[in-house]
């Protein structure tokens, strides 16, 4: 019980201290996952979460796997992951057998032009509330579970 209640309260204190509003359309940003087949960003993404670094992109798998969300999509949610600064031979021979055994989605950012721009934090995993492929909002996360507890609140 007083778990919830922290991690409600981490929760709040994040909305109110890093949220704010911004409007950077991404409708037409073109990646593909960690199978090769395309992602996008089209009117029915509510959320779009997005990592930038490797600890991020750790709390974003173990709140998802935890919470057993297999299909993002289904919770109107994609996934990006910010993978630009990863030698290429890494990516083939480790980080892609790997990812491929998730459960869930990762549109692979693979190019650093792409979210040079995007509203992020560092060490923290930035949520974008969109809508119809425009960024209205976006809050940051500096824990994973602060983002656990986004995603449950959300699902």
């Amino acid at each position: 019980m007083i778990q919830r209640v922290m991690q409600m309260l981490m929760l709040t204190v994040s909305i109110l201290v890093a949220g704010y509003s911004n409007a950077q359309d991404l409708s037409s940003v073109s990646v593909n996952d960690q199978w090769d087949k395309p992602v996008t960003i089209d009117s029915q993404i509510k959320w779009l979460v997005f990592s930038h670094h490797k600890e991020g992109g750790e709390w974003v798998k173990n709140a998802i796997q935890q919470q057993n969300v297999s299909n993002l999509s289904a919770h109107n949610i994609v996934y990006l992951a910010d993978i630009s600064a990863m030698p290429g031979f890494i990516t083939r021979l480790f980080a892609l057998p790997k990812m491929r055994d998730y459960g869930f989605r990762i549109g692979l950012i693979r190019d650093e032009d792409i979210a040079q721009n995007w509203p992020k934090q560092e060490n923290s995993v930035s949520v974008y509330w969109m809508d119809n492929g425009s960024v209205t909002e976006s809050q940051f996360f500096a824990s994973e579970d602060t983002f656990s507890a986004w995603l449950k609140s959300v699902r």
